[in-house]
């Protein structure tokens, strides 16, 4: 008999995994198949069957152990079991980096330029696609301008990142603002002005810096006086430039330079005709017009006066000055007057000049001695006699004036004879008589004749009615001075008498010889001598005491004694 034996599997197989790690492709994606991840699966008949849960991954799945994924094995009789495993999807793809090289950027009015990724990426690509872009450098100003080495980076979610170096060409093409303002410059005393950009610039900018300033026109002269343009440029580190037409007003305010202008002078009336040089001046911007505004023009006397000559002195551009100078003329000056004279024609040379007068004088006409300064009558003889006296003044003009000398004749010369031992007599007749006893009047003898009573020197003065005087040679009476008494005598005259003590002797006789000259005391000793070969001698008598002296003079045989009183 048979039977029928029906045999079962109940044994599940029993599933082994392997955990896998998978690497996405370069579209981003990978795939696994279930003997990828069986590790040994075993079942006690055999495995009909594996599967697994999950077989295709993309960048989703990224990740350590990211995906559990569940291995099923299946044998002949459909028993199953199942085990798990972990997935790890990795992306080690880098991206594919593209850029704009040679990239141009330019400074805005800030003298900024910043660059962006999205300036510089040109379509660059990943698998999983691309998280961040980055530049090493975005911010660029005046110090980047040129070429530039920037370097742009892209990194994906898995860390992924590639680099590449692109050129980036910072530009600037902003031009320079220009601030300006008007000038106006000065002409120096050489005639010239300078101008420089600092003198019209006023704040302008750029937004690099501005490297030039200039102006085309920066020398002036005294041609350019006035109105005139000038062109202002202005560049910048770049290269780049503006420009502006400026007006510069150019001016001469420097006066003329007098160079020569006749002093203040002064000159007596005999100096009006005075003729001064014309005053002469420079400018800086050529020549000076000079005008005579006051005063007397060249070639006309000046008057007596004050006269102050003006001149203007004018240069193109209008600037003036002026100068002037003063000439005085003085008027005929006479700083003393003089009266008319009267004296007797026995009077002694005189000084014409009074002791007080303020000027020096010189006088002419008859009586006046050959140097000019004193009249002796006995030049000039009885009469009326006109005197012409001259003035030199500081100014060395000459100024004349005159008056007159009246020259009474005085008596002659009284000749005394004795008529008995003690009685002496004038032989002519006078009007008046006066005699004296060494020098001195004695009171009441005034008569033709005198009675000595005592000895000593005794001489006469007589006078006409003019009141010209004459005294006779002194004649002994029992003193002996060694003077003969008789008509041989020398004609001499003594001045200033009295006298302090300078006394001048006078010749009559001007054919000089030689002379002796002795001065006596009243008791007959002798205090003096000299000798003289002039006609005209001054005695210094200054060292003998007050008193009356007796004047001895010889020549040959001839002998005369006249008085002189010292007193000091």
């Amino acid at each position: 008999m048979s039977s029928i034996i029906t045999v079962f599997d109940t044994i599940k197989p029993a599933a082994i995994a392997r955990n896998l790690t998978l690497y996405l492709n370069a579209i981003g994606q990978v795939s696994i198949t279930p003997a990828q991840a069986n590790n040994g699966t075993i079942d006690n008949c055999s495995i009909a069957n594996l599967s697994i849960s999950k077989s295709s991954f993309n960048c989703t799945d990224r990740g350590i152990n990211s995906n559990t994924v569940t291995l099923t094995a299946t044998d002949a009789s459909g028993n199953t079991s199942n085990a798990s495993f972990t997935v790890s999807v990795l992306d080690t793809f880098k991206p594919n980096v593209v850029v704009n090289n040679n990239l141009n950027i330019y400074l805005n009015a800030s003298g900024v330029a910043t660059l962006t990724t999205a300036q510089v990426n040109n379509g660059s690509t990943d698998n999983c696609g691309i998280t961040t872009f980055s530049l090493s450098k975005t911010t660029f100003n005046a110090t980047n301008l040129g070429l530039n080495v920037v370097r742009f980076a892209a990194s994906d979610a898995s860390g992924n990142s590639d680099t590449v170096n692109l050129n980036v060409i910072v530009n600037d093409t902003i031009a320079p603002i220009i601030i300006a303002r008007t000038k106006i410059i000065y002409l120096n005393a050489f005639g010239n002005a300078v101008l420089s950009s600092i003198d019209i610039d006023s704040a302008s900018s750029d937004n690099v810096g501005i490297t030039t300033k200039s102006v085309n026109k920066t020398l002036f002269n005294c041609n350019d006086a006035g109105l005139n343009f000038v062109e202002f440029i202005v560049g910048d580190l770049s290269g780049n430039k503006s420009s502006m037409i400026l007006t510069v007003t150019v001016l001469d305010t420097i006066l003329p330079i007098v160079s020569s202008i006749p002093a203040n002078v002064s000159f007596g009336y005999c100096g009006a005709d005075y003729s001064p040089k014309l005053p002469t001046a420079t400018d800086n911007c050529g020549d000076v017009i000079i005008k005579q505004t006051e005063g007397i023009t060249l070639g006309n006397k000046f008057p007596v006066g004050v006269t102050t000559n003006t001149f203007t002195f004018e240069d193109k551009s209008g600037n003036k000055i002026t100068r002037s100078y003063t000439i005085t003329i003085y008027p005929k000056y006479l700083p003393d007057s003089f009266s008319n004279i009267t004296v007797c024609s026995s009077a002694p040379a005189f000084n014409l000049t009074p002791t007080n007068a303020k000027g020096v004088y010189t006088f002419k006409g008859s009586g006046v001695t050959t140097d000019g300064k004193m009249f002796d009558p006995s030049l000039s003889g009885s009469g009326n006699y006109i005197v012409i006296y001259t003035y030199i003044d500081s100014t060395s003009c000459v100024t004349e004036g005159n008056f007159f000398v009246t020259v009474n004749r005085a008596p002659d010369k009284p000749v005394l004879e004795r008529k008995t031992s003690t009685a002496l007599k004038v032989k002519q007749e006078f009007l008046n008589y006066q005699w004296l006893r060494y020098g001195q009047p004695i009171a009441g003898a005034n008569s033709q004749t005198y009675n000595t009573t005592r000895s000593g020197l005794y001489s006469v003065l007589v006078s006409s009615k003019e009141g010209c005087t004459t005294e006779s040679d002194a004649y002994g009476i029992g003193v002996n001075i060694g003077v003969k008494n008789s008509n041989t005598q020398v004609g001499f005259k003594l001045y200033p008498n009295p006298s302090n003590g300078l006394v001048y002797l006078e010749l009559d006789d001007q054919s000089v010889t030689e002379t002796n000259i002795k001065v006596f005391d009243a008791l007959g000793k002798l205090v003096y001598e000299t000798e003289i070969n002039t006609f005209i001698t001054e005695l210094n008598l200054s060292n003998i005491a007050d008193g009356t002296y007796f004047v001895r003079l010889t020549q040959a045989d001839k002998t005369a004694v006249k008085p002189i009183v010292i007193t000091k």
